[in-house]
Formats: C-alpha cells, sequence, structure tokens
C-alpha cells in the first residue's frame, strides 16, 4: 500500500513511536539512533515492537560503520553487527 515510502523514528525519543503510530498507519519505519546516538535499544523495541506487527528496521549504521579504522574493519564490523542482532533478540524475548 505504501510501495517504498516510510517514516524515519528516532531512537532516541521511542516514546514518539506509539503516537506516531496512531496517525501514521501500517507505514513501515526506520528507526535509527540505537548506539553512537544514544538510543535506548530495549525502550525503542518496547515501543517499536508492540504486537502490531508494523514492520520496522533498526539502524546502527556508525556503530557498525566505524567498528574499526584498521585492517580488520570487516571483521570488526561483522562482530559489531552480530553484538546488536544478539541484544535485539535478547530484548525482544523479554518483552
Amino acid at each position: 500500500i505504501y510501495g517504498n515510502a516510510g517514516l524515519v523514528v528516532g531512537a532516541t525519543r521511542p516514546e514518539n513511536i506509539a503516537a506516531i503510530r496512531e496517525i501514521s498507519g501500517r507505514m513501515p519505519y526506520l528507526i535509527p539512533g540505537i548506539g553512537t546516538q544514544g538510543g535506548d535499544l530495549r525502550n525503542t523495541l518496547f515501543y517499536a515492537d508492540d504486537g502490531s506487527k508494523i514492520p520496522y528496521l533498526i539502524s546502527t549504521s556508525r556503530s557498525i560503520l566505524y567498528a574499526s579504522s584498521k585492517e580488520d574493519f570487516a571483521q570488526q564490523a561483522g562482530t559489531t553487527a552480530r553484538k546488536l542482532q544478539d541484544q535485539i533478540n535478547l530484548c525482544r524475548s523479554s518483552l
């Protein structure tokens, strides 16, 4: 229904996700701000993953992009991404 349109909803103010959801229908969310910007993953998932099945994507590109400035960049970026996925899974299982 929305094609390739979506909303960017920051993780630094996760309580706004519920209010935005009320007016945006089922439009998917891109949620930046976890990691370097200081957004709280657990609170963000609490508001984003409320059982409504509205799709969302947690973005932590800066944390992954700058995981290392050395030759081990690819390995460190992969490790950082896997750690985030583990944290997401742990938080989601406790909600």
